[in-house]
């Protein structure tokens, strides 16, 4: 069971937003309300934001959780370069939404747009729902959110789509379960005009737009410390010290099968260690007897109950675990930090093509992306996942599965069956 969702305060997160604006040009359309410890702060038309310092200072001065962004001053020069950029976004969302909006109101069953996603409900309706829907009031109440398990993220998109009975707009998952659907045919290709004013880097959008990276999920060594203490054990400091046999039967991870957590991690280590050291190292974690979890947020739930002291969690599971009063929990994240990502996509004969484009664009936006941080999870954008503490402090990350998304996932069983050789599940 996943443990309960680390909130974000909204304070912080519009302050992270402007900083993020100021630093991506996109300062136009981010248009929301947020409430601090000492008030509310209204960002109306936060093209006023983008050309001062002072603006930014002023609002974070108000807020009192928000210290480590006050140092944004240095920022404030990539402002002017930025206009262009910031014009372009603005235009392009507004001419997606003119399309999206017309489609909209020609539905006649009241939804004009459905999403399918591993993400749970709740996030949906706390975190993305209001902001999609202020800065699209128009679409209030006209989105069907769907959550899935990862399976089912790839049996039903898919089985609707051979059968000809298409439900889904976007898709979202991470890269493991969502790459089947596009070796089925069942995803069509959008390439986000956003993504190049938004410094994407090549290896996170396909080229023929099937996907586009939304989030991420960085990888760590979660464990108890009170149950290693009285177990007398180190904690584990490296992905090779989870293959030291005084950890047997300590150790647990989501099944790497399914390429996700586990999966992208243990492939990143492949690429650096080469085949021969690699193989070692899995068959001497294998020795120590991992205990293969029923999911990942399970990982953590267990290293805080003490069930199973060690594990390869998600940091952002950690963080949820450790604002529980008097939970037992800590991280090691070896450098550099290793990160899943999540990628969405639009369905093949999706019915609201409009509507798909135009949620996809947004969540790339910074409103869509610090809804993203609002539910807890890491935004892509390395600037706003640093300045909310949703990405380990100092340390470099990387996608773990590099560029080699297009070579791995096609391939995709011959990795499970690898995985299932080494550790069963």
């Amino acid at each position: 069971m996943r443990p309960p969702r680390r909130a974000v305060s909204t304070a912080v997160i519009a302050v992270a937003v402007i900083v993020l604006l100021v630093i991506t040009g996109g300062a136009a359309y981010y248009i929301g309300t947020s409430s601090g410890p000492t008030g509310t702060t209204t960002l109306v038309s936060t093209s006023t934001l983008t050309n001062t310092a002072t603006t930014t200072a002023t609002t974070t001065a108000t807020l009192t959780n928000t210290a480590t962004l006050t140092n944004t001053a240095t920022l404030t020069n990539t402002v002017t370069s930025s206009t262009t950029v910031s014009t372009t976004i603005v235009s392009t969302l507004q001419n997606q939404a003119n399309l999206a909006q017309a489609e909209c109101a020609k539905v006649t069953n009241n939804v004009c747009l459905t999403i399918y996603s591993t993400m749970d409900t709740g996030s949906w309706t706390n975190d993305f729902a209001p902001l999609f829907y202020q800065a699209y009031p128009w679409a209030q109440g006209k989105i069907q959110f769907v959550a899935l398990s990862a399976a089912q993220l790839s049996t039903k998109t898919i089985s609707e789509y051979q059968a000809k009975a298409v439900q889904a707009d976007v898709v979202e998952g991470t890269i493991g379960p969502y790459y089947p659907n596009i070796v089925a045919g069942a995803i069509q290709n959008y390439s986000s005009p956003l993504i190049p004013q938004l410094n994407y880097s090549k290896g996170d959008y396909d080229k023929n737009g099937a996907w586009t990276v939304v989030f991420q999920a960085p990888t760590d060594i979660v464990y108890n410390p009170k149950v290693l203490t009285q177990l007398n054990l180190p904690v584990p400091t490296t992905w090779a010290d989870l293959g030291n046999p005084i950890y047997k039967g300590h150790i647990d991870f989501q099944t790497g099968t399914n390429l996700a957590t586990t999966g992208s991690t243990f492939y990143w280590l492949y690429t650096q260690m080469g085949n021969a050291s690699w193989t070692q190292l899995m068959k001497n974690i294998a020795a120590n007897n991992p205990t293969i979890a029923s999911s990942g947020g399970a990982v953590t739930t267990n290293a805080v109950t003490g069930q199973v002291p060690i594990g390869i969690g998600s940091y952002n599971d950690y963080l949820t675990a450790k604002a529980t009063p008097g939970a037992n929990v800590a991280v090691v994240t070896p450098t550099p930090t290793l990160e899943n990502p999540a990628v969405a996509g639009i369905a093949a004969n999706a019915q609201h093509p409009q509507m798909a484009r135009l949620f996809i664009d947004w969540w790339l936006s910074p409103s869509g992306q610090s809804a993203t941080a609002a539910s807890g999870r890491t935004p892509y954008n390395s600037v706003l996942a640093q300045s909310l503490g949703l990405v380990p402090p100092g340390i470099p990350a990387v996608n773990a599965w590099g560029n080699d998304i297009t070579t791995v996932f096609p391939n995709a069983n011959f990795w499970a069956s690898v995985y299932r050789n080494f550790f069963g599940g």
